[in-house]
């Protein structure tokens, strides 16, 4: 998108003045939800997001803004972690994976994600 400029961010320090955090997919969610804490990215996106910083999460980036992984089957983890409680939601692996390939589009959307309406 024109205006967008994108960096990785692997320190709290990197994430000042970001106006949107993304937690990008993860084939290993929680092993990189340890990551981020074990760096001190935890403590950093909760407080953008609780100064009103948008986080969007995306495939296993949004399983870790829930509040809790459940992996009682040991299929990422050995037990269970918690999230980063951002969202109302809990992720449970299962040991049968199911992935699928799809395409959408972003519906309507109000205020800073109005720029997204219609993006694939």
């Amino acid at each position: 998108m024109p205006g967008v400029t994108l960096s990785w961010a692997r320190t709290p320090a990197a994430l000042h003045g970001a106006d949107t955090i993304v937690l990008p997919g993860s084939k290993a969610t929680a092993a990189d939800l340890a990551w981020l804490r074990a760096q001190g990215l935890d403590a950093a996106i909760a407080a953008h997001a609780a100064t009103g910083g948008r986080v969007l999460g995306v495939c296993g980036g949004l399983q870790m803004l829930g509040e809790a992984l459940i992996d009682v089957h040991g299929v990422e983890s050995q037990g269970n972690a918690p999230g980063l409680g951002l969202l109302p939601l809990v992720t449970s692996f299962e040991p049968q994976k199911t992935v699928r390939r799809t395409t959408t589009r972003f519906g309507e959307l109000a205020g800073a994600w109005g720029r997204c309406r219609a993006c694939p």
